[in-house]
């Protein structure tokens, strides 16, 4: 009876402890500088569950190009010929998608797969750019039209664009894919007005609506729940808007760090979002983490490698919780950055204290 009852007060004192180990702690942070292609400065847009990072940044000679970082290095994906490039997405195998431009000046989408460029081609015309690609390798984005000056969300498969319909307006534009195939972008409606859009891979185009008093709205990504965050705007002059999640038809604010404006731009399929808001109404923009109906300025979270930098916004979060986005630093450069989530020691150790502590109980009795 004795041996019991010490073993019982044992894991009494053990359930005591425990919990420590799912007490809610903020995530800290590690802030790598990716540097640039030689230039002054790089943005950073999207990374994948590996950390391979994809964004723009200035070469020596002062031109802007798409990279792809990976192993610590900053890798040049070039143009069809012309000048300017960006990478806006990458899925788990590193293929990488964007935009560039031609040697007669026409921006064009391509697909990165680790050896050339590839042209995705256009609708009509001479423009297109790809936003998003799942891990299927489906791709979507925008191109022109037939109709001079109205733009069409598209996907692009097999060398073919498909034109993905607007909200009944005259334009539209495909931001993000998840892997299921749900899609979401902003379209103008009958009415003119700019909406964000979801579109389930076997349904058609749904407008996602806007928060009570504002005017239009844009969404920019979904997760693989069909969740969808981004944007919507409550001034004509776009001076003020506040994040939203769009979760099957509810369309949360997020709010912001400050007074007004925020603009989330990147979840998780934890339902994490990143974006930026100004904090005090003039136009100090921090980058933000909104996590259990909290949102956070990501700059308080980072312990090891921040000094100097102030990172202003941040565009993407992928499963392991971290973040890419742009920062600058005491000398006023901006920079890409990757925030690499520091392991949290404390849980774990409350944990073992607690086994270390019945165990000893044990031998004792």
């Amino acid at each position: 009876m004795a041996r019991a009852n010490i073993r019982m007060k044992s894991l009494r004192c053990l359930f005591l402890i425990a919990p420590l180990a799912g007490v809610a702690h903020a995530q800290s942070y590690k802030l790598i500088d990716l540097g640039t292609l030689g230039g002054a400065a790089s943005d950073a847009k999207a990374l994948n569950a590996k950390g391979q990072v994809v964004g723009e940044a200035t070469t020596a000679g002062g031109q802007s190009h798409a990279f792809l970082y990976d192993g610590g290095v900053m890798h040049d994906l070039g143009t069809f010929g012309g000048t300017t490039s960006i990478a806006m997405s990458i899925n788990a195998s590193g293929q990488v998608v964007g935009s560039a431009s031609t040697a007669d000046n026409h921006t064009h989408a391509f697909l990165d797969s680790g050896i050339n460029l590839q042209d995705l081609g256009t609708l009509a015309g001479n423009y297109s750019e790809a936003r998003g690609i799942n891990d299927s390798g489906m791709i979507v984005g925008m191109s022109s039209s037939s109709v001079v000056n109205q733009f069409r969300a598209v996907s692009f498969s097999g060398g073919a664009v498909q034109n993905l319909g607007t909200l009944g307006g005259n334009f539209s534009y495909a931001q993000s894919i998840n892997n299921k195939g749900d899609i979401t972008g902003n379209s103008n409606t009958s009415s003119q007005f700019e909406d964000g859009f979801y579109r389930p891979v076997a349904g058609s185009m749904l407008d996602v609506g806007v928060l009570p008093g504002s005017y239009a709205s844009n969404g920019l990504d979904v997760n693989n729940s069909g969740q969808v965050a981004g944007y919507s705007y409550f001034a004509d002059n776009g001076a003020y808007s506040h994040s939203f999640v769009y979760d099957h038809g509810t369309l949360t604010d997020i709010g912001a760090l400050g007074p007004g404006y925020s603009v989330a731009i990147g979840l998780n399929d934890g339902g994490a979002v990143v974006g930026y808001s100004d904090t005090n109404g003039a136009g100090r923009y921090r980058a933000y983490l909104y996590q259990n109906h909290k949102m956070i300025d990501v700059n308080t979270l980072i312990t090891i490698g921040g000094a100097g930098w102030t990172v202003f916004r941040a565009d993407d979060i992928n499963a392991n919780g971290w973040i890419v986005g742009t920062a600058t630093n005491a000398a006023g450069a901006s920079h890409a950055v990757l925030l690499q989530a520091v392991p949290e020691p404390a849980s774990l150790f409350a944990l073992a204290t607690g086994l270390v502590f019945l165990s000893g109980r044990r031998r004792r009795a």
